[in-house]
C-alpha cells in the first residue's frame, strides 16, 4: 500500500486545507474563463432561469391571492399608499443605533397589515431581523 503525502506533508491530499484551497481556486479560475469564453451561452441559460422564475412566482401569487384575498387587498393599500406618495421614507434605518444609522436602500417595514400607512423605515440589515422575529411570534 502506498501512502501518499501532499506537496504541504499532510498524509493523504483530500485531508489538506492549503490543497483543497488550491483545487477551488484553480477551479474557478477554470469557471472564469469559460464563462468569459462563452458569454452568450451563459447569458441564455440566465434568460431561460428568469423566464422559468417568473412563472412560478406568477403562479405563487395567483394562488396566494386566491388561498388569501383579505391579506392580498391590505398588501396592495400598502403599497398604492407607498406608490402614490402617501408613506414617504425617514432620511435613515430607524432601527439602527445613534451614530451608525445606514441611509441607503432603505424599506419600510409593515408590523401589521391592518394598519398599511403604519411602517418602520429599516435597512435591510434591520428588515431581516424585524422579518425574522415576526414570523418566530406568529409561529409560537
Amino acid at each position: 500500500m502506498v501512502i501518499k503525502l501532499c506537496p504541504h506533508g499532510v498524509l493523504g491530499i483530500s485531508k489538506c486545507k492549503e490543497c483543497k484551497k488550491e483545487r477551488k481556486e484553480a477551479y474557478n479560475e477554470y469557471r472564469r474563463k469559460w464563462r468569459d469564453k462563452n458569454r452568450n451561452k451563459v447569458r441564455e441559460d440566465g434568460r431561460k432561469q428568469h423566464r422559468k422564475n417568473v412563472r412560478k412566482e406568477v403562479e405563487k401569487h395567483r394562488i396566494e391571492r386566491i388561498e388569501n384575498p383579505a391579506l392580498c387587498s391590505k398588501k396592495d393599500s400598502a403599497h398604492n399608499a407607498r406608490r402614490y406618495g402617501c408613506c414617504p421614507l425617514a432620511n435613515a434605518c430607524e432601527l439602527c443605533p445613534e451614530g451608525d444609522e445606514r441611509t441607503e436602500n432603505l424599506l419600510r417595514h409593515h408590523p401589521d397589515y391592518d394598519y398599511p400607512r403604519i411602517y418602520v423605515t429599516v435597512c435591510p440589515a434591520c428588515h431581516y431581523w424585524v422579518d425574522k422575529a415576526v414570523i418566530e411570534v406568529k409561529n409560537k
